[in-house]
Formats: C-alpha cells, structure tokens, sequence
C-alpha cells in the first residue's frame, strides 16, 4: 500500500508540473538551402599552334677546285649566294624536295640510296626564327649510322648550311630553306585587289586598243575613198564601152535576118524581069 501510494503522489506531482508549464508554438520546420556552387574558374581557351613551316631541301655535290671552270646547275640559282663562299667551283644538284615540317614530328627529305635528310620543326621564337633538329643518315653496311646530327636556327627564307660529309672525294653538301607558308586571311584581299586593279588595266588596255583599231580603218578608209571611187568610175566607164553578150548575139541575129530579106528581093526582082516564051506562042 506504502508503493501504491507513493506512486500516487509522484504522478500526481508530474501532473502538476506538466499542467503548470505554459502551451508553445509548435517549432517550424527546418528547411535546407542548397550550398552555393564553388566558385568555377572560367576554362581559358589553349593558343592555336601556329601553322608548320614549310622546308626546302637542297643536296649538293660540290667539287673541282680553283683552276677549274665554275660550274653550277641550274636547279640550284636559289641558293647560289650561299654556295658562292665554298672553295669549290663545281656544283651539281642531287635532290631537291620541298616538304611541310610538322611541329614535333621528324620529316624525311631523302637523297639517295645511300644518304637520307631528316628535319624536325621544334619551335618558333617571337622574332620568326624556327628550331630545328637536323639529321643526315647514311647506310653503312646493312645499317644506317648518323652522318650528322645537330641543331639549329633558321630564319625564315635564309639557307641553312650543313657540311663535312664526304661523298668519295667530293663533298656532300646540304642547304635548307625554310618559310611559313601564307596566311589565307591576309593574303586572300591584297590577291583580289590585284586582280580587280589587273581586269580593270586590261579593260582599258582593250579599249584603248579597239579605239586606235578604229581610228586606223577610218583613217584606212577616207584614204582609200577616192581609190574607190576611181575603180568604180572605170568599171562603170568599162561597162558602157562593152556590150553584154546577149546583146551582141541579138545584133547577129537581125544582121542575118536583113541579108535574108535582101536575098529574097533581089530573086523577086530578078524573077519579075525575066519573061518565060512557051513553045507555039504564035
């Protein structure tokens, strides 16, 4: 009975208090904001490379010395000013090949059977020049060695010179050109106007050139006037002198007619004068 009443008590006791606390709101529900994204930085577009350089290639035997007479192939006039430093005064061209150099990526100009020309295009610096690696492979036995194998500066449309290998006794001589090729953009208005100003001078030229045509026959004209019409008086003087065919056969004709005629009378008259006596007419 002692627990049954305590128990009383201290529900009673919580009752009170429950009772006794004032009645809250009702607490609102939370709601979640979604985060700000991180801040993105905006992807910078990569430079366009530029466009790869375009390489000649001119493999040269140079020979002879001092006494002889110079000679140089025809296919090397570009280059002459660079080969005109070189103690030889024969020069004969091997190969020449003209090849577009990729960027990073090696380019094989080749020679001969036994002499191969590879470039590789690495960079370009603000002033134009381009970089290259340069190398001649020549087949030695049944592999091929390096010949040569360097770097170098090129300035756009100068020569290049690479030397010292031997080609028996002459020597094996290697000139490189390199240019960038023309922009489209920029070349494509300067082409135009030079073709719109050329179809205009041709024009004119035309023009020009019809007009003194022209004037030449009319000129030719008023002075072969009066030849022409002293041609037509003469013809027409020649025609009133000549009588046309048909008239002469037609004057023949009537001629032959009034002999005819004539004839006759005079058998008529000769007829009437004659007097035909008949047997015992008295």
């Amino acid at each position: 009975m002692r627990h049954v009443a305590a128990c009383v008590v201290v529900c009673g006791i919580y009752a009170a208090t429950v009772l006794a606390q004032p009645l809250l709101p009702p607490a609102a529900p939370q709601i979640q904001t979604p985060s700000a994204p991180p801040n993105l930085q905006t992807a910078m577009p990569e430079p366009v490379p530029p466009q790869p350089p375009i390489g000649q290639m001119f493999a040269v035997r140079a020979s002879g010395a001092v006494p002889q007479n110079p000679h140089m192939d025809e296919k090397l006039k570009p280059i002459a000013a660079a080969l005109s430093g070189l103690p030889y005064t024969s020069y004969e061209a091997l190969s020449v090949n003209s090849r577009e150099l990729p960027w990073g990526m090696e380019t094989l100009f080749p020679i001969s059977a036994v002499h191969a020309f590879k470039a590789t295009a690495l960079s370009m610096d603000p002033e134009g020049a381009i970089a290259l690696r340069a190398r001649v492979e020549m087949l030695q036995g049944e592999d091929y060695i390096n010949a040569l194998d360097t770097q170098a500066l090129a300035a756009q449309n100068q020569a290049l010179l690479f030397r010292g290998i031997p080609l028996g006794r002459d020597e094996l001589v290697i000139v490189m050109l390199v240019a960038m090729p023309p922009d489209p953009e920029k070349s494509g208005s300067p082409n135009q106007e030079g073709e719109t100003e050329s179809e205009g001078e041709n024009q004119e030229n035309t023009e020009s050139e019809s007009e003194g045509e022209n004037k030449v026959e009319g000129e030719q004209e008023g002075e072969n006037a009066p030849e022409k019409q002293e041609s037509q008086v003469n013809e027409a003087d020649e025609g009133e002198g000549e009588s046309p065919k048909g008239v002469e056969n037609l004057d023949a004709l009537l001629e032959s007619l009034d002999d005819i005629d004539r004839r006759e009378q005079v058998e008529e008259l000769k007829r009437r004068d004659r007097i035909d006596f008949k047997g015992d007419w008295w």
